[in-house]
């Protein structure tokens, strides 16, 4: 289901961001903001587009695909690929200078 895609996600991207902390460094609001822009092409091993977080970005996961169970399988399946969900992908909620993420 998508709020555990995305949990799953925002927690691969945050102890990714979380590791760019430079050891012996506090661990404040201004490190952990520069450290998640250090965060680049994150793989999240299909579970959603790479996440990249950035100075003029910082939402990072743009978009998820749903999964299901396959009763035959019994195994969790994507539903489609993020090219079916990219229209519905409008990033109305972005700032202005993160349209680029999305191409725009």
């Amino acid at each position: 289901n998508d709020p555990f895609t995305n949990g799953y996600v925002v927690g691969m991207a945050t102890v990714a961001g979380l590791k760019n902390i430079p050891a012996g460094t506090k661990v404040d609001s201004a490190s952990i903001v520069t450290g998640m822009e250090k965060v680049n092409n994150l793989d999240t091993m299909d579970l959603s587009p790479n996440v990249t977080f950035g100075p003029n970005l910082r939402v990072g996961v743009i978009g998820l695909r749903p999964y299901g169970w396959d009763a035959t399988t019994k195994k969790i399946v994507a539903v489609g690929t993020y090219d079916h969900y990219k229209s519905a992908i409008t990033g109305e909620w972005l700032p202005p200078q993160s349209k680029y993420a999305l191409g725009q």
